[in-house]
């Protein structure tokens, strides 16, 4: 009875520890707490991290221009173009990632053959086409990399060798915030926040991340909390996550392992599936081995916090290897030449082999299933065209003097040229309305006009009574009214007929003042037979000799002389201001017509005299 009793007893604590889920002495039932080793100069970051589309950073100036000159991206109407910034259709893109421009085969060969490319013998159709204009090995020194490493001199103070490549695109791609200001610290030990973010963050274009509620309750509260959008979108490619519970605060800010990350990227790159499907019977590896389906060793398959569990096993027992779930991601890397076969598996990954490891999982990636831009095109003109054809779409089409097709090619060339999009736009209705052509053409004429009647005011204003602005008005009354019949001859002696000043005549030039000893006689000669309205009192008015009579003859009605003997002579105005006829002394008389005036001026007559037509009566 007794032994009966105790083996009861022992048959009792078995149930119990298969019922509360303590298996091989593991309590699944209890959050796990993964410890992996860290560098001893880790420095836990808290800078801001900052999410900007590629097109738009502006850190690190002297870096960026570098890269963009070796490269040929250009800033185009504020817009970035260029191998940089092409998707993967081929599109101008300024919302790029890093997995995009790697899959651009240019970039790729200029990376892997240090900027030794004959853009020239570029083929988009012939995948052999990009070739090295020098033989080149991984040690040789050449002015891509020089540039590079100088212009990262003037953003960090602490880059090793090894940290040159990384710390270039973590700068220029905006991967990863530096904990400490002009300090890279590439040798510090990621986080599993940072780690996922940056797969993230390398892969994703500037968007808004949906996150599950599930993920953020489980890990927040901790410094890492502005990763956890980012790191949300890895959790199903990571081998700790919140699906079995793994992942939780504590492990979301603790080291992620370096099995960890091989195992992250090569699913993000690869795929799960094809992961597991790969073939390790050939694999060596100098530092891992595969422990098999560890779950299933330890009794916890299917159960809370599998995958936590089973990696702490692995990182408190190094020499039985690690599950085969991760092994496979492992070998695979290392039989790509992603990693080296000296794995360091169950080591933090630090922030610069982290970057390595995503830079040669997409190329070998692309290299082996074909790039996702084949050509070495410095730039795209989509955006450009975009711009354009939504520019065309605002216009009225029928004023438009050109076609779509012209208007977009004008605008990428202009553009391309360095006009902005806002002068261009300003630049439109100058260039390409009907209507404003047809104002532009009609002012042009009108000042043509202007400029034609102000000449012949000039000519006639000092003969006219009526002002510039009344003569404008009258030529173009008279030419709406006669078209194509007016003629400006016949305008000249409308306009002097209408408005032509009443002139004043001159006295006559051949008037007598005679003194002939007995008389004083004011004779009016008739020269030219004008009519002499003005007196002119006689230039001597105290004649010395008053005693003879005087003669004269004329046209005037006062002719005759008079009887002297006077000391002080009396004058009388002429009582006849007519008429036209000769004297003794005239010439022949004219009445001073415009008709003969007008036929002179219009038939441009040089020996028309207009200061002796202002003076005819």
């Amino acid at each position: 009875m007794k032994a009966k009793k105790i083996i009861i007893g022992v048959f009792a604590v078995v149930l119990a520890m298969q019922m509360t889920g303590c298996k091989n002495n593991i309590d699944t039932s209890k959050p796990v707490v993964i410890d992996v080793s860290v560098s001893e100069n880790d420095i836990e970051s808290k800078a801001e991290l900052t999410w900007t589309e590629l097109g738009e950073l502006k850190t690190c100036e002297k870096m960026r221009t570098a890269v963009d000159t070796v490269f040929g991206n250009d800033i185009v109407g504020g817009v970035k173009y260029g191998p940089f910034y092409i998707d993967k259709d081929g599109n101008q893109c300024t919302n790029n990632t890093l997995k995009v421009v790697l899959g651009n085969r240019y970039v790729a060969e200029m990376f892997a053959t240090g900027g030794n490319v004959d853009i020239e013998k570029v083929d988009s159709s012939n995948l052999g086409a990009i070739e090295s204009t020098t033989d080149s090995d991984e040690d040789t020194s050449t002015a891509m990399t020089e540039s590079f490493n100088s212009s990262l001199a003037s953003v960090y103070n602490d880059l090793s060798d090894s940290d040159q490549s990384p710390a270039l695109f973590n700068a220029y791609f905006n991967l990863l915030p530096d904990s400490t200001p002009n300090y890279f610290n590439g040798g510090d030990t990621l986080s599993r926040a940072e780690a996922m973010s940056l797969v993230t963050r390398a892969t994703t274009p500037v968007q808004s991340l949906n996150v599950s509620d599930d993920f953020t309750s489980a890990v927040t509260g901790t410094d890492y909390d502005q990763y956890i959008n980012y790191a949300a979108q890895q959790n199903e490619h990571s081998y700790i996550n919140t699906n079995d519970k793994s992942l939780t605060a504590d492990n979301f800010k603790g080291a992620m392992s370096r099995a960890e990350f091989i195992y992250l990227i090569m699913n993000e790159v690869y795929g799960a599936d094809e992961v597991q499907n790969y073939d390790t019977s050939k694999t060596t590896l100098k530092d891992c081995t595969n422990a098999g389906n560890l779950s299933e060793e330890l009794k916890i398959a299917d159960s809370d916090r599998c995958n936590g569990y089973t990696l702490k096993y692995s990182l408190e027992n190094v020499d039985k290897g690690v599950t085969e779930e991760l092994y496979k991601s492992i070998a695979m890397a290392a039989d790509k030449g992603i990693i080296t076969t000296e794995t360091r598996w169950n080591e933090g990954i630090t922030k610069s082999e982290a970057i390595e490891i995503v830079v040669n999982a997409f190329m070998q990636y692309y290299d082996e299933q074909g790039y996702l831009v084949n050509s070495a095109e410095k730039g795209s003109t989509q955006a450009l065209e975009a711009a354009a054809e939504a520019l065309w779409s605002k216009q009225d089409q029928n004023d438009m003097s050109c076609t779509k097709e012209e208007f977009i090619a004008d605008y990428i060339k202009l553009i391309s040229d360095g006009m902005t999009p806002e002068e261009f736009e300003k630049s439109i209705e100058g260039t390409y309305s009907i209507k404003f052509a047809e104002e532009m053409e009609k002012k042009e004429q009108e000042n043509i006009l202007n400029t034609h009647i102000r000449s012949l005011w000039e000519n006639l204003k000092d003969r006219l009574t009526c002002d510039e602005s009344k003569f404008t008005e009258e030529y173009k009354s008279q030419l709406d009214k006669e078209g194509d019949s007016f003629n400006e001859d016949n305008f000249a002696k409308y306009i002097l007929d209408k408005y032509g000043k009443q002139e004043e005549t001159k006295p006559s030039s051949n008037n007598n003042n005679s003194n002939n000893g007995g008389g004083n006689n004011s004779s009016s000669n008739g020269n030219g037979g004008s009519s002499n309205n003005n007196y002119t009192p006689p230039a001597n008015p105290n004649p010395s000799d008053n005693g003879g009579s005087g003669s004269g003859s004329g046209g005037s009605s006062n002719g005759g002389g008079s009887t002297g003997g006077n000391d002080q002579p009396s004058y009388t105005p002429p009582t006849d201001n007519g008429g036209s006829g000769g004297s003794s002394n005239g010439g022949s008389g004219s009445d001073g017509n415009l008709d003969d005036f007008y036929d002179d001026f219009v038939n441009n007559d040089d020996d028309v005299d207009f200061d002796d037509w202002v003076h005819l009566g």
